[in-house]
C-alpha cells in the first residue's frame, strides 16, 4: 500500500516539474514581452502633435505629451507641460493610455449639456 502511495505521488511529483517548467515563462521573457506590447503601443499611436498620450513608468511617474520620435529600443516624448524632449526606454514604461477622452467621458458630456440646456430652456418658459 505504501509503495503505491508513494509510486502515485513520485509521478505526481514528476509530472509537475516537467508541466510547470514547460508553462511557466520567466521574468526576462515577461519584460521582453512588455516591451515589445509598449513598443507596439507606440508604433500604432505615431508620431506628432497628433500622438498624445499618457506615459506611466516603471517608477509611478506619469508624463503626458506627444510621441516625437520613435527609435528600436526608446522613443522620444515632447512633454505638453514644459515642451522639452524626453527619452524614454521602452523597458521603463508601465502603460500607454491615449490622452484622447475615453467614451464614457463624452457621454457625461454630452448629458451635462443636455442638463443644462433644458435648464436654460424651462427657466426662460415659467413666466
Amino acid at each position: 500500500m505504501v509503495r503505491k502511495y508513494s509510486s502515485v505521488f513520485l509521478v505526481l511529483i514528476l509530472l509537475h516539474i516537467t508541466t510547470g517548467s514547460a508553462f511557466s515563462s520567466t521574468r526576462a521573457e515577461k519584460e521582453v514581452q512588455r516591451r515589445e506590447e509598449v513598443k507596439a503601443q507606440v508604433e500604432k499611436h505615431g508620431t506628432g502633435e497628433k500622438a498624445r498620450i499618457r506615459v506611466k513608468m516603471m517608477d509611478g511617474k506619469t508624463l503626458k505629451g506627444f510621441i516625437e520620435e520613435a527609435g528600436a529600443d526608446s522613443f522620444v516624448l515632447r512633454e505638453s507641460a514644459s515642451w522639452a524632449p524626453t527619452t524614454i526606454a521602452y523597458s521603463d514604461v508601465s502603460k500607454i493610455k491615449d490622452k484622447e477622452a475615453s467614451t464614457c467621458q463624452k457621454i457625461l458630456f454630452v448629458w451635462a449639456l443636455l442638463g443644462v440646456a433644458s435648464l436654460v430652456l424651462f427657466r426662460g418658459n415659467t413666466d
